[in-house]
């Protein structure tokens, strides 16, 4: 049999990782007989004793030895006891539980989605754009698109949020004419009790792009395309996000 075994106090008072993290459990393991043996330990963690990592090692008669089993930790925020498994010759010595249980902390995610939307001049939203709710659906295969002929500036499309403190966002834009006549897109950021333009400039195609701000308590952004002519032109907003700098 096996006596002694336990967690040393560097991984029972280190109870709380990230997600996916690779950290190595070290388990001491003592032969109180007089005889030498082969064993294997297992680590398991969850309540339905997932196997995370195992390792062979041998131990003299009477000797003592701190067994090392890298884990990569489960991608589920959550609590998961610890158990190592035993075995020597093909047979179970025991199941030891360890002091703690191990706390994978919850992602936060430091990109934010709004959670409204808002068109200038119209009398109900979504008269001049379509699908606006796919634009911070958190799926970047799907997009709004706006529906009218327009020369100029398109109409405001506004996109709203709580108020987070923030000093960037990202989106991922298309524009779609024949021939191309959308040169820009100008994007405001309202904090300190007004829109401030943030970029007036032509924009990628179907790449994520970044926009940097003072940092502030930001509530909404908002979007217009610039159309040189009064040819047909659809720009679609397939994802805006704001950073969230406290995340």
């Amino acid at each position: 049999t096996l006596t002694g075994l336990t967690l040393p106090t560097s991984i029972t008072s280190m109870t709380e990782f990230n997600a996916g993290e690779l950290k190595t459990a070290i388990v001491t393991m003592v032969n109180p007989t007089s005889k030498p043996f082969d064993y294997s330990a297992e680590l398991y963690m969850g309540t339905n004793l997932a196997l995370m990592a195992s390792a062979p090692f041998h131990l003299d008669a009477e000797q003592s030895k701190d067994i090392t089993l890298p884990v990569t930790m489960p991608l589920e925020a959550g609590t998961y006891p610890v158990h190592i498994g035993v075995f020597s010759n093909g047979q179970s010595i025991g199941l030891y539980k360890a002091i703690e249980d191990v706390v994978i902390a919850p992602v936060i995610e430091p990109w934010v989605s709004p959670t409204g939307h808002l068109c200038e001049g119209t009398s109900e939203k979504d008269e001049d754009w379509a699908y606006l709710t796919l634009a911070y659906d958190r799926h970047p295969d799907s997009c709004a698109k706006y529906r009218r002929i327009f020369s100029g500036w398109s109409p405001w499309v506004e996109f709203t949020l709580p108020a987070i403190t923030s000093s960037k966002l990202k989106c991922l834009l298309f524009k779609r004419t024949a021939p191309e006549t959308i040169s820009k897109v100008k994007i405001e950021v309202y904090y300190s009790g007004a829109y401030h333009t943030e970029y007036e400039a032509d924009f990628p195609i179907e790449e994520w792009f970044e926009v940097s701000y003072t940092q502030n308590s930001v509530t909404k952004v908002r979007f217009s395309f610039y159309n040189t002519t009064s040819y047909r032109a659809f720009p679609h907003i397939y994802e805006v996000q704001v950073f969230d700098d406290t995340a």
